[in-house]
């Protein structure tokens, strides 16, 4: 069985658009090259973090302090997600990723309310009709 081949550029453009509300900006480096294979992200956190980040076949690491910035020698480890990075460097992640949830929970709450509301007879009506 041959093995799909993940073009990391289309990757990383998923997941700008995945997580783009979570941090202040986020962009493909310009200035680092990029491949089907490695693709470098710039990216602010919401405490004012900026970061460089790779995406490849192993995941996602930090791999600066600045954008556009590949620091040599430098350890360090790579997770499987964005969100598990983020998670891990920015408080400000989490509180954003947790009100969106909260705020799309209370819209489908709404719209099931909504619905079964829309089911129940009023009671002034039924009254009326009574008499």
């Amino acid at each position: 069985m041959e093995e799909e081949e993940i073009d990391f550029k289309v990757e990383a453009e998923a997941v700008i658009e995945d997580i783009g509300f979570t941090v202040k900006s986020i962009n493909i480096s310009q200035e680092l090259p990029t491949s089907r294979e490695c693709v470098y992200l710039n990216v602010l956190t919401k405490e004012c973090r900026s970061l460089c980040l790779e995406l490849s076949v192993l995941g996602f690491r930090i791999v600066g302090d600045n954008f556009d910035e590949i620091q040599e020698g430098r350890v360090s480890k790579y997770y499987e997600t964005m969100y598990a990075l983020l998670d891990t460097v920015s408080p400000g992640y989490c509180k954003s990723f947790g009100e969106a949830l909260v705020q799309k929970l209370s819209s489908l709450q709404a719209a099931v309310d909504g619905d079964a509301n829309s089911n129940i007879p009023d009671e002034e009506t039924d009254d009326k009709t009574a008499s």
